[in-house]
């Protein structure tokens, strides 16, 4: 059997962008939900301004208005 060279660093490394990218992925979507929450921006500013796919922010706007109102402080 022939194994590949194996690096803890170079897995590290990757491991790191993973979860950076999975970071900045779940931070734009909590900006959209504040944007939408905001009501004063289109979708398609949200989607232009977070990087978000149009029918992303879309889902988000629908899934938020079947959720039960919280008080705001």
């Amino acid at each position: 059997m022939i194994f590949g060279s194996y690096s803890f660093k170079d897995h590290l490394k990757v491991a790191c962008e993973e979860a950076f990218e999975d970071g900045a992925e779940a931070k734009a979507r909590e900006n959209a939900k504040n944007f939408i929450h905001m009501d004063i921006l289109t979708p398609e500013q949200i989607a232009s301004g977070t990087g978000i796919p149009l029918a992303e922010v879309l889902a988000i706007k629908e899934s938020l208005t079947h959720e039960p109102a919280t008080a705001q402080a």
